[in-house]
């Protein structure tokens, strides 16, 4: 039976159309549909991003449709997981597509995180790593010490959810980036304290800081999987990033153009953490909660 496993994130919808023979080989889709507009502020999950989503869900209903796929799994993390109206969207989504969708905690969120980066990059991880999924809505963070799960917890800081929280001016100004760095501290600093770590980073903020580097006309997974990139070249990326206006940042090679407007939060988010877990650099894997879900969801439960 082949399968399609959609993941509603906060800024964008994305399919996972596995190989099981070479995992690497399996199909991704994207749409950015930003359904965790507003949210941080109301709670509740506005009409037009709603329709907005739901358009960008059948989209990949036709993909499915398309790759001859007989079942579709969905997931839905931090916007819809936040919002106070969650169920319209859920009872709209199956009306009008018939996909049921599983709303997943926090902490599910960053194990499917865990297990979609330890199977993509087994073999480069050392004993002590903290693993870091930058989303839109949330950041999780998973630590391992001697290979084994100590502690994993998601944070309310996401590329969106900062974006809109500080009102970031085009461009940024100073006054808001510190504001924003304090805001990261204060939230995440006590437990990242005393963590010292290599970094794997995974999440759409990661996966792009990626594709800028290597300068990526089209988005190449099996370029961006494994790639490492120095906290020297995070920096130098930020710098340029963050004097540009969103319009010229959408010119960017690399970067998508419907994440131009949101790509500083996110690279901040991932500064302070390197800072904090003195880490020189960041291991880019492409596997993260979609690769999740899907061994533990699928092949777990089927081989039980």
């Amino acid at each position: 039976m082949k399968i399609g496993i959609v993941d509603i994130g906060t800024n964008s919808v994305r399919l996972f159309i596995p190989n099981e023979e070479e995992l690497i080989s399996s199909k991704k889709y994207m749409e950015i549909t930003r359904i965790g507009e507003g949210v941080n502020e109301s709670k509740i999950l506005s009409e037009l991003a709603m329709n907005r989503t739901i358009d960008g869900i059948k989209k990949l209903i036709e993909v499915c449709k398309k790759n001859n796929i007989d079942k579709i799994y969905a997931m839905a993390t931090s916007a819809v997981r936040d919002a106070m109206n969650r169920d319209v969207f859920l009872s709209k989504v199956y009306e009008e597509t018939g996909v049921r969708i599983e709303v997943l905690s926090g902490e599910d969120e960053a194990r499917m995180g865990y297990v979609g980066a330890i199977t993509g990059l087994n073999n480069m991880m050392e004993n002590n790593y903290l693993i870091i999924d930058i989303g839109g809505g949330s950041t999780e963070l998973i630590e391992v010490v001697n290979g084994e799960l100590v502690k994993m917890k998601s944070f309310d800081i996401g590329a969106v959810r900062l974006t809109e929280k500080f009102k970031l001016s085009d461009p940024p100004k100073q006054i808001e980036i510190d504001a924003v760095k304090d805001y990261i501290d204060v939230v995440i600093g006590e437990y990242l304290k005393n963590v010292k770590a290599t970094a794997i980073g995974i999440g759409g903020t990661i996966t792009t800081i990626s594709s800028v580097k290597n300068q990526l006309v089209k988005y190449e997974r099996e370029k961006v999987h494994g790639s490492v990139i120095g906290k020297e070249d995070i920096d130098e990326i930020f710098n340029g990033l963050v004097n540009m206006t969103n319009d010229e940042r959408k010119n960017v090679i690399g970067l998508d153009m419907l994440r131009a407007d949101i790509i500083n939060a996110g690279i901040l988010i991932l500064q302070r953490i390197l800072i904090m877990i003195e880490s020189e650099f960041v291991i880019v894997s492409d596997y993260d909660n979609l690769e999740g879900y899907y061994y533990e969801k699928i092949i777990i439960d089927k081989d039980d």
